[in-house]
């Protein structure tokens, strides 16, 4: 029998176990959708990924972080707000280029409610707006922001897993594959 150090236990859950190759894990995050009266809180992205698009607050889900601390600590740190959060769903998605994966998300969705604190207008991401769902139809979004306020506006847990599909660098449309709600 043997016996593997913690450093090595690390090592070894990134790896196949056939083959030993290296696993590329896909992309753990958390969406928060924040919704005061009849508009949505969105982030006018002006940085990559998604430069130019507007999506929600969001993050990577650090390994050292839960859901709902990264979600608290992104809200916080990106708009000034702190809100009531609630876990509402999984969006899995993967994205394509030319019949090429380029990354698999999983996003875990929250809802946030009850916003306090001090709304700052920009971040590092991009620039904080507060938009109805008719003005977010006109704007440059990724085709998964509509599923997400679904999602987050549900009555029940929701999984969905689609795929996005991407030509010159913009995100053109999405195919749902896979809708449950639990």
């Amino acid at each position: 029998r043997y016996f593997l150090s913690s450093q090595g236990k690390k090592e070894v859950a990134y790896l196949k176990s056939k083959t030993g190759k290296r696993l590329q894990p896909p992309i753990v995050a958390v969406a928060i959708v924040v919704k005061r009266g009849n508009k949505y809180l969105m982030q006018q992205r002006t940085q990559e990924p998604f430069f130019g698009y507007c999506g929600f607050p969001s993050s990577k889900l650090g390994c050292e972080q839960y859901i709902y601390e990264c979600a608290a600590t992104t809200l916080e740190e990106e708009t000034g707000l702190h809100c009531d959060l609630q876990l509402r769903g999984l969006f899995s998605s993967k994205t394509f280029a030319s019949d090429q994966m380029l990354y698999n998300h999983q996003l875990f969705v929250l809802v946030g409610t009850s916003p306090m604190g001090e709304f700052r207008a920009s971040s590092e991401k991009g620039d904080n707006v507060w938009l109805t769902k008719s003005q977010l139809k006109q704007e440059n979004i990724l085709p998964n922001i509509l599923s997400l306020i679904g999602i987050a506006e549900g009555k029940t847990f929701t999984w969905m897993e689609a795929d996005r599909f991407e030509e010159n660098n913009i995100v053109k449309s999405m195919k749902v594959k896979r809708k449950e709600t639990f």
